[in-house]
């Protein structure tokens, strides 16, 4: 997963692709995303931001 965030941060090309895949995002679950899963959302939703993030306040673990 890091390696897919490096990768987007160094090739804009990639990262225009990718966006264009990922116009809307929906992480559902978020309370079990971690840093750098998070992190790879928020740069394909970037920067028009169309994420939608579901996650449960209850403690689940």
């Amino acid at each position: 997963m890091i390696g897919a965030v490096h990768a987007l941060g160094s090739d804009d090309l990639l990262l225009t692709r990718w966006r264009g895949h990922c116009a809307h995002l929906l992480v559902d679950e978020v309370q079990d995303v971690d840093k750098v899963q998070l992190q790879l959302a928020l740069t394909l939703a970037a920067p028009a931001n169309r994420i939608f993030l579901v996650g449960d306040d209850d403690d689940q673990s």
